[in-house]
């Protein structure tokens, strides 16, 4: 059964690529005029290079077009078979092959780490680029630890704040972005954040962002008239 609903989820992940549109998620107001925005992306929302060293590296993620015809081939035959044989233990067996091989450029150790020299590139914006108006998008390897990111995510808010003078900044953040962004706050506080906007992001039944709804993170319901029957009393305003 296990080795089913591993099938099932990785031929999901496995053809999303073929639907899927990549998007920049845009707030629905403009930043404040003296606070720098920085837009935190989910899950997959950066390319993963084979070798982000090299500016001729091809991708790793997403996948190729080529790698996805080769995946999609090898796949049919499985999937027609068990049209017949109803056999989804088998089919299970002869398809995780199929995907692990499509994602291999990608795949971490054992251990969660980088064993093959993948990354993601992302580098600052020139100081004299960032201003009090900046609009900036932080990137960062989505398939490691959260812990690391939001390491990767303080030195960046650092590094806004001396280059444009301001003492906070505006965050949004995407789906698992918004997993990033709370891990953040827990680690390094939320005295450099005016605002944040979570967008999409899991909360119910999610440990890290459990503290939102909880209030240990204070929102100030002032964006709708509705949005306080949704909150817990707030016992101290974070002007969020």
């Amino acid at each position: 059964m296990k080795k089913l609903l591993a099938a099932l989820l990785v031929a999901a992940v496995a053809f999303a690529p073929l639907f899927s549109v990549n998007s920049f998620a845009e707030s629905a107001e403009e930043p404040a005029a003296d606070c720098p925005y920085i837009f935190v992306h989910g899950f997959m929302g950066s390319t993963v290079y084979v070798d982000p060293s090299d500016p001729d590296s091809e991708a790793a993620w997403p996948p190729s077009s080529g790698r996805i015809t080769d995946a999609v081939k090898q796949s049919l035959p499985i999937i027609l078979k068990l049209a017949f044989t109803h056999n989804w233990q088998k089919f299970a067996d002869e398809l995780i092959p199929v995907v692990t091989e499509m994602f291999s450029p990608i795949l971490l150790s054992e251990n969660g780490e980088v064993d093959n020299n993948s990354g993601v590139r992302f580098s600052y914006p020139p100081r004299e680029s960032v201003k009090p108006d900046s609009k900036l998008s932080f990137s960062y390897d989505w398939r490691l630890n959260p812990i690391d990111t939001a390491a990767e995510l303080n030195d960046f808010i650092n590094y806004v704040l001396d280059c444009s003078g301001c003492p906070q900044v505006v965050i949004e953040c995407h789906s698992y972005g918004g997993v990033v962004c709370t891990t953040y706050a827990k680690l390094y506080g939320v005295s450099k954040v005016r605002g944040w906007v979570y967008n999409a992001t899991a909360v119910y039944g999610e440990t890290y962002n459990g503290e939102l709804m909880t209030c240990r993170c204070d929102l100030t319901p002032t964006l709708s008239p509705n949005i306080s029957k949704w909150l817990l009393p707030i016992t101290s305003t974070k002007n969020f």
